[in-house]
């Protein structure tokens, strides 16, 4: 996914917003229209054929959990990276949309995320390993 939407002071000063505007710059298909959310389903499929182990870092441009991302493409996501232990995959969550992990079966703990906003979750982590972040 790329973009996202600010929700905080903490967004002000946006790398990814600011990058986003660059690869627009740059003609990058992924940035035609800038910082809006977006899906890109045609790269799901990349991890699965990478043969060296990788750590990933799954949406460093977006927020994978924003409310205009459809609860299916983010199971897809989930599922590539279930479905791919060799690699290690960091998510970045930003908009605090917590209630969408309720759904998703994780069963692999080389899945990492982080969570951008000053939350507090208001049910139990899925498996995997979490970071949370300074108040």
């Amino acid at each position: 996914t790329t973009g996202c939407t600010k929700i905080s002071e903490g967004c002000l000063n946006c790398y990814a917003e600011k990058m986003a505007k660059r690869l627009q710059a740059m003609g990058q298909k992924k940035y035609i229209n800038g910082f809006d959310v977006a899906v890109h389903p045609s790269v799901l499929s990349e991890p699965c054929s990478w043969k060296k182990n990788r750590i990933v870092f799954v949406n460093s441009m977006s927020d994978l959990f924003h409310e205009k991302i459809p609860f299916d493409f983010i199971a897809q996501v989930f599922k590539v990276m279930n479905d791919n232990p060799r690699h290690i995959f960091q998510n970045h969550q930003r908009n605090g949309s917590v209630s969408l992990w309720r759904g998703l079966h994780l069963t692999c703990f080389h899945v990492h995320t982080a969570l951008a906003c000053n939350l507090r979750l208001p049910h139990p982590c899925p498996a995997g390993r979490f970071s949370f972040p300074h108040p």
